[in-house]
Order: C-alpha cells, then structure tokens, then sequence
C-alpha cells in the first residue's frame, strides 16, 4: 500500500481538528457512536459544536479550551493508501510541534478562514513562511468558508489566496487551486457539494496525490514516545528502512544497540520501511537512553558531530547580529552559540551585517561543544553540514531538532 503523511496546519480558530475528524469519519476511522458520545461530552462541558474536534482532541485541557495543545497522528486506510493524518496545534502555539509535523509529512494542508485571507493576517503571513523553511515539497490550500457563499465571492477570496502564496513564495508547491470547504457540515470533503465549484473536491485531491519516498537517503527513525519497563522506543520510519538484526544508533546518546524484534499495529515485522510506524525492541540500549524526539539510524550514515554549522532560523521578536552569543532552548537542555554569519537566504541573500529581525536567515553558529547534527530527518530542509568535528559518543554530546528556541543571552 502507498502511504501518504499529510499535516493539517493552520492557525488558531480555523477549523483543523474539525476537519481532520469529518475526514476521519468518513474514511471509517471512527463511528457515529464516537460522535454521539463526544456529543455528550461537549454538550457538558459547554462546547457544542466542537464533536467531531473531539474526536481528534482527546485531552481534556484541549476540549475545555478548545484548541489542540499537541499534534494527533491518526492513520485511516482508502482506497489502497494508508493516510496519516496529523493535526497540529493552532499556529503560533506550540510551534515545535507544527514544525515537527511539517518535517515528517509528504504533504501540507494548509487551512485558512476568508476573514484571514481578505485582512492579510500577519499571524496567518507567519505561517506560510514557516512552511516555507520547514515544509515538504506539496501543499493543499484549502480554504473553511465556515458559511455558504457565492461562486462570485469565492473566486474573489482564491485568487487573493493565490497572491498570498505567491509572495510567500509557495505557489509554486500547490498542487491544486484553493479548495472550498465546509468542515463542520463536511461539504466538498469527498462529494462536490457547491454546485458554482468546478474543482475535485478535498479527499479526491489527496488520494490523487504522487509522493514518493526518499529512500536512498540514510534510514532515520524519529521515537515519538517510549513504552514498557523494557523502555520500547514507538518510532516513525522518516527515510530509508531498517531491517530486524540490523545494529542502529541512538542519538543524542550515540549508543549502538540492534533491532531484535519490530512489530507494527500487531503484525510482526521483518523490515521497518519508510512512512511505518512501529515499536522495536533493542539490544543494548536502556531504557534512559531513549526519549521522545531522538533518532534512530544505521550505522552507516548516521548523525555527524560538529561544534560548527549553518542551520536555517526564523526570527520572530528582536534581533541578531554577528558576535552575539544565542541560548538555545533544545529538546533536553539549553546551550550557547557564537554567531559567526548571517545570511539572508529569502529575502535574496547576502550577508546581514547589521543584524536581522523578523526574518527567516541561514546562521552560521559556533557551538561551545560538540553538537550531534542530522542533515537528514530534523535537518533535511533547514540545514546544512559545514565542518565535520568531534567524535559520536563524546560524553556531552546532543542534538539539535525543528522547534527548538534561540534567544540571546
């Protein structure tokens, strides 16, 4: 079966878990008594309306408020193609998670409201320029109209959609024209319900989609969570394979194990391929080596360490300038960089003496030492090697990952 991993992005209020949970019914992964009784629970809790959300938000801080805290993965099967679909929090909270969920995925939903397209949101401007930097090569523009209106008016909203992305420099990886939609009501989901609409409706554009998987790039295996007193690492295949009996490595830990057991939604497995999710049991890893977000490779072609690289950053508040020193916030702790460069890669390149503000740039950084580096996985869109150095291992060693947050100190 093809497998496609698709990101629903967005920002706050759009309507992505809504979506995601009308698709996902449709697609059989859930049933009706799973939208009567998150009926029940809305009516409860006073948030009628949001029971097909439910069904994708499952914590009960993110039913109260009302908007996604973390990215749900819920995998569907149509038409010969399994579908991960990932909803992702309402841009810009938890930023970590969206830029995640854009690295992983062969394909970007983008959703956004008329009322945010027509005023220019700068919120809504932010985000297409994090899927600039971070996104896959495809995206869905998709458009919530939230209430019925005319072909006329739709028309008018595309095409201020399109010069949007034009300027983002994003028309160039829409696969289609912006899709109408009506997510509560799931019309034009999978049947043309407007009848002024002459395109494919959602779920026929996605299932039409060609992605193909990056296989001869090193495997590399994200752990999205680990389970058991065992400590089994539940990973997500981003590139390549890794074949049971096969010696990995885990970083930041740089320790060596292998893979003595894999097995994926029950089903004994033999060879864990791109796009799979699945729990491998290791030889020679503890369990406190391992931690949400490390990385799982073969050895041959596995992570580089350097206390010098260029990584790409979007600068959201204030300003950095050659010299300064950075804390970064990563995954387990924080760290210092010297900055050595900036350059100005979307705006049209150049070095940025004078600093750089609200910008997306390349940094090229001196770290104060050694740093685990992935150009492929957390790395493949947003970075590049420059200098080999250090030895994997090296007690102090980690790793840095998309989401993470650079200050200055």
């Amino acid at each position: 079966m093809r497998r496609i991993n698709i990101c629903i992005i967005g920002c706050r209020g759009t309507g992505k878990s809504t979506l995601t949970g009308r698709l996902l019914l449709r697609l059989g992964r859930f049933s009706t008594e799973d939208v009567d009784r998150c009926i029940g629970i809305a009516r409860k809790i006073g948030r009628t309306g949001s029971e097909y959300a439910f069904l994708v938000d499952k914590l009960l801080e993110e039913r109260i408020g009302g908007r996604s805290l973390i990215s749900h993965m819920v995998k569907a099967v149509a038409d010969g193609n399994i579908l991960r679909i990932i909803d992702t929090p309402g841009y810009p909270y938890n930023i970590g998670e969206t830029v995640l969920a854009l690295n992983i995925s062969e394909v970007a939903l983008i959703l956004a409201s008329y009322e945010e397209i027509l005023e220019k949101s700068p919120t809504f401007r932010d985000l297409l320029r994090t899927v600039f930097i971070f996104g896959p090569g495809k995206i869905v523009p998709v458009i919530n109209l939230k209430e019925k209106i005319n072909g006329e008016r739709f028309r008018e909203v595309s095409e201020e959609f399109r010069k949007i992305l034009l300027d983002e420099k994003l028309l160039s990886r829409a696969v289609c024209d912006p899709i109408p939609v009506l997510a509560y009501e799931g019309l034009n989901l999978w049947n043309r319900d407007l009848e002024w609409y002459e395109g494919n409706p959602l779920l026929d554009v996605i299932l039409n989609l060609k992605v193909y998987p990056l296989l001869k790039e090193p495997a590399r295996a994200i752990v999205y969570n680990v389970t058991g007193e065992a400590g089994i690492p539940l990973v997500h295949m981003l590139r390549g394979s890794i074949k049971v009996g096969e010696r990995i490595l885990v970083s930041p830990a740089m320790i060596i194990g292998k893979v003595v057991e894999a097995e994926s939604w029950g089903e004994r497995l033999s060879i864990v391929s791109w796009g799979v999710d699945a729990g491998l049991r290791l030889k020679g890893v503890a369990r406190y080596h391992i931690k949400r977000g490390n990385l799982i490779s073969k050895l041959e072609g596995a992570p580089m360490v350097s206390n010098r690289f260029e990584t790409y950053i979007h600068l959201y508040h204030g300003k950095i300038k050659p010299g300064m020193t950075l804390a970064a916030q990563l995954i387990y702790e924080t760290a210092q960089f010297r900055v050595l460069e900036i350059t100005n890669r979307v705006s049209g390149g150049g070095t940025v003496e004078g600093g750089l503000k609200g910008e997306a740039a390349s940094v090229v950084v001196e770290a104060d030492r050694d740093v685990a580096f992935d150009p492929v996985g957390y790395g493949l869109r947003t970075c590049r090697f420059m200098l080999r150095g250090g030895i994997p291992g090296r007690k102090g060693s980690w790793i840095i990952g998309y989401g993470d947050f650079i200050g200055v100190i």
